[in-house]
Parts: structure tokens; C-alpha cells; sequence
């Protein structure tokens, strides 16, 4: 997928660019499919190396021809009408402009921006937990994101005050921070289960409500369907969800979940 290619599919589908795992690809792919709108998901696996290492060229090979369009290139990445879009939140606030998801007025696209910004916080807690940048135990990690004054109890408590509709954080439709929220917050559920066989979303009524509410609504039942949504939640390096079960990977394993680009 060269890069004239890239600039030409996107007159028609959303691009969204990504390692084939969930991460951060996943709200994007959720708020495409939720739209409506047809999308080209351009996702790159990584391979593991008999040296011990892993092998990234899917991305690298084409990342250069990218930077020449957008120096700040990275993943993920959107490619809409000719335009490339890098940074998490930026392309999450482009197809929040673009599908109308970033808030009827501007007191609701600031509060919009507040939620992407602190679930990113989040994300970022998560990813240091499983790729191992913190050195935290499992439990050590579902602590600090569960304690009374952490992440999740900041968010049920914004959705308990703030918000009256079950499905949503802001208002009565679907905002950019709903994808973000619902997927950073199932992957942490999942981990949970995991580790704990408890479901820790049992202390956070509000945020349980959100999580089943949002996955049913009907415009996200093309993404559920899709092997999109069962990905791996993190790339093979992982200690956690580096395969769709949440368990660690194997060397030399098969990954029947390559292979995923292409259209939906």
C-alpha cells in the first residue's frame, strides 16, 4: 500500500493506521464503523525474530513515504480526503469534527477535550503496566487505577454528575471520548478478570452502566461483529494481552489475528 495508493483510497474510506492490535487504533475503528462511513484499516503486524527480537518493517517500510506528507508521522494515523492526521487525540478530534462527536456547543466540546485528555493519562498507565515500563505488579497496577482518588473512580464520578444518559459522557449522542473511555476501560476490566477473576467494575456503577450501554447501542453492532474487536489488546512484547485471550505470547506461537487489513 504505497503512498499514492493511500492518498487515492481515502477519497472514499476513512484510513485508519495502526499496529493489528486494539490500543489506540481501536477507538478510531469503533468511530468510523459508528458513523457509517466505510473504512480502510491499514494494520501493521509485528513479527517475532528467531534472534529473540521482533521485526517492525510492515510499519517502517512505509513510514517514510508517510513523514514526507506529515514530518510528525506515527501511529496511530488517519487519512481522510488527502489529508494525514498523527497524534492520538488529534485524530480522535478530527473524526469527532468530522462525524459531528466532539460536542453540540463549545461548553461540550471542552468538556469533550478534558475526558480524551484524561483518558489518555489512563492509556498511558495501562501501556506502562504491560509493556512493562513501570514494573508494577498486576495487582499493584489494579490498585492504583481503582483507589478512591484514581482514574476510574474520576471517571464514574464525572458520569454519575455529569451525565444523565447511560450510554453516553456528554449529552445525548455519541462523543469522541465515548470510544476512548469504553476501550481503555475494557481493557482494564479484561485485565481484572484475568489476573483477579473479579470484575472491577463492580465498585463503579456509573462506568459499568456506560460499558454495557455504549457496546449495544446498534451503531456499534458492525464493529463487535468484526475481527477488529477481537485484536489483541497490546503488540507481542506485552506481559499482558499480547493474544485476544489477554495472555502473555509464546515465540514461535501461531497468530491466526494477522493479517486484518483491509476493508470493513
Amino acid at each position: 500500500f504505497n503512498m499514492s495508493q493511500l492518498l487515492e483510497s481515502s477519497k472514499k474510506p476513512v484510513v485508519v493506521g495502526y499496529w493489528g492490535i486494539r490500543g489506540l487504533g481501536a477507538p478510531l475503528r469503533m468511530m468510523v464503523m459508528y458513523s457509517g462511513n466505510d473504512l480502510q484499516c491499514e494494520n501493521y503486524d509485528l513479527l517475532d525474530k528467531d534472534d529473540g527480537g521482533y521485526d517492525a518493517s510492515a510499519w517502517f517500510q512505509v513510514k517514510p513515504s508517510l513523514k514526507l506528507e506529515n514530518p510528525l508521522i506515527n501511529l496511530p494515523y488517519v487519512v481522510d480526503n488527502g489529508v494525514i492526521i498523527s497524534q492520538s487525540n488529534a485524530c480522535l478530534s478530527y473524526l469527532g469534527r468530522k462525524f459531528g462527536m466532539m460536542g453540540s456547543d463549545v461548553g461540550a466540546e471542552t468538556q469533550c477535550e478534558q475526558l480524551l485528555c484524561e483518558c489518555m493519562d489512563l492509556r498511558n498507565s495501562v501501556t506502562d503496566f504491560a509493556y512493562k515500563k513501570s514494573n508494577q505488579t498486576p495487582e499493584q497496577f489494579l490498585e492504583a487505577v481503582i483507589n478512591k482518588n484514581g482514574p476510574m473512580a474520576k471517571l464514574d464520578l464525572w458520569k454519575s454528575v455529569k451525565s444523565s444518559s447511560p450510554a453516553y459522557f456528554i449529552g445525548d449522542s455519541a462523543c469522541a471520548a465515548d470510544f476512548h473511555i469504553w476501550e481503555i476501560v475494557d481493557q482494564i476490566r479484561s485485565c481484572s478478570f484475568y489476573f483477579k477473576q473479579t470484575d472491577i467494575l463492580a465498585d463503579f456503577p456509573s462506568l459499568s452502566s456506560f460499558h454495557g450501554a455504549f457496546a449495544a447501542l446498534p451503531q456499534n453492532a458492525k464493529y463487535f461483529a468484526s475481527v477488529l474487536s477481537k485484536l489483541p489488546q497490546n503488540n507481542l512484547m506485552a506481559i499482558y494481552g499480547s493474544t485476544p485471550s489477554g495472555a502473555p505470547f509464546q515465540r514461535g506461537s501461531p497468530c491466526p489475528w494477522r493479517g486484518s487489513t483491509g476493508k470493513y
